[in-house]
């Protein structure tokens, strides 16, 4: 068997794909991504941004209550997937005056006690049950069969990071308290960026404008360890897997073309408009929230995303901009802010809870990567100089690929095929 088309490389190295860009000519990538680009609902210089809504704490939790409403009614338990960041509190908060009671879970660090902590409060405080696990408790549950039958619900071979770990994280929980997955629906406060103006990271605003330079372009595909520092405009948004730093992957479609209609403005709502097409809508809903949907389906259960329902969203988007960002100080979703300073007084600042930090390279080449990857992919990736979060990185990416490709019954190969074109 041998591939017949490009469409599983193209999502290995960029880890994202515009369906439409499947099985097209390159010559027609550019025209198409502003074709895209133009029918997308979220952007602030269209007419489909009104600026209408009514900018109140009071309305923004009446909304979000509303959709909470469809779970308690569908007779589900809530799982509430919790950090202690606004997307996910705000819903523990709205829980709360709904009169229900939820289970919370948190996937931790393990040496993160003081956010532990934090989360166990907070939860308590509103009468939800809070459950915490940390990488090692998730990953002795790794099962190799497990995580390839769980590939199987994977619409495309390159998913989020995070999907190892979540997978087997809500397994894990379920396994633990004797509960049955079915009777439950797991909620993600993912899905409302690209509606509140979808701000970018101090550093990838730095290699944003670095990026202006025209620097990528010197540099050939087949030189990933210097594109991962040296991104195109889109890049440079979290579009560049870190599978790329280690194989070529010569067959995957040029996505800087697609989005290349875009001229790397500066200006703040033309950024902002094309970040949330370019991350927002790929990004985020294929990889971070298409890592809960797989899984919740693995495990058995619902799974839902209450910033991503329609009225939800609606409202959000048509905010005045004044109450969702400020880009000059890079400040997101501004009256949620207010509502969570309103309701318990909160000023958590963003702090990154990346799990693969925590891995024991030792333990998870033993216990997890040679249970998967043939020997040959992890040699191509230990051999090469890189920073060890790149090369974390690149070992949870591979490791999503190859379950992709197992689920499928694909063969070395192809495996080999899609990372290297012999």
């Amino acid at each position: 068997m041998s591939l017949t088309s490009m469409e599983v490389s193209t999502f290995a190295r960029h880890m994202i794909c515009p369906e439409r860009v499947r099985n097209k000519s390159s010559a027609n990538l550019s025209s198409l991504g502003l074709q895209d680009y133009e029918s997308y609902p979220y952007k602030h210089l269209s007419n489909h941004y009104s600026a209408d809504s009514l900018p109140t704490t009071d309305t923004l939790i009446e909304k979000i209550k509303d959709t909470l409403k469809v779970v308690i009614e569908s007779g589900k338990k809530p799982l509430l997937l919790l950090s202690d960041g606004k997307d996910s509190m705000s819903l523990a908060i709205a829980f709360q005056e709904l009169g229900v009671s939820v289970t919370t879970l948190t996937f931790l660090r393990k040496d993160d006690l003081e956010l532990r902590e934090y989360i166990k409060i907070s939860a308590e405080e509103m009468g939800h049950t809070p459950f915490f696990l940390d990488v090692n408790d998730i990953l002795s549950t790794f099962d190799e069969n497990y995580f390839v039958n769980a590939s199987k619900h994977l619409t495309y071979p390159v998913m989020d990071q995070a999907l190892l770990f979540f997978v087997f994280g809500i397994k894990k929980f379920f396994e633990d308290h004797s509960k049955r997955a079915s009777e439950y629906v797991i909620i993600d406060g993912m899905g409302n960026d690209e509606t509140f103006g979808h701000l970018p990271t101090a550093q990838q605003l730095k290699s944003f404008k670095l990026s202006k330079a025209k620097l990528w372009r010197l540099i050939p595909h087949s030189y990933g360890s210097f594109r991962w520092y040296i991104r195109s405009p889109f890049e440079s948004h979290g579009g560049l897997s870190a599978l790329s730093y280690f194989f070529p992957i010569p067959k995957a479609y040029d996505l800087n073309k697609y989005f290349s209609f875009f001229n790397a403005s500066l200006l703040p709502l033309k950024f902002v408009d094309f970040r949330a097409f370019s991350r927002g809508q790929y990004n985020d809903r294929q990889c971070m929230m298409g890592k809960t949907m797989v899984a919740a389906r693995a495990a058995g259960s619902d799974v839902y995303f209450p910033w991503a329902t329609e009225n939800l969203s609606h409202y959000v988007f048509n905010l005045p901009i004044v109450s969702k960002f400020c880009f000059e100080s890079l400040t997101n979703k501004i009256l949620l802010r207010d509502l969570l300073k309103e309701k318990i007084n909160w000023e958590q600042k963003k702090r990154g809870v990346d799990l693969y930090f925590d891995i024991n390279p030792v333990d998870f080449s033993n216990g997890v990567i040679s249970k998967i990857i043939p020997a040959k992919f992890v040699l191509a990736i230990d051999k090469k100089l890189a920073p060890r979060a790149v090369k974390q990185r690149a070992y949870l990416e591979l490791l999503n690929l190859i379950a992709y490709c197992k689920s499928r019954d694909w063969n070395e190969n192809i495996m080999n095929e899609i990372l290297y074109g012999n």
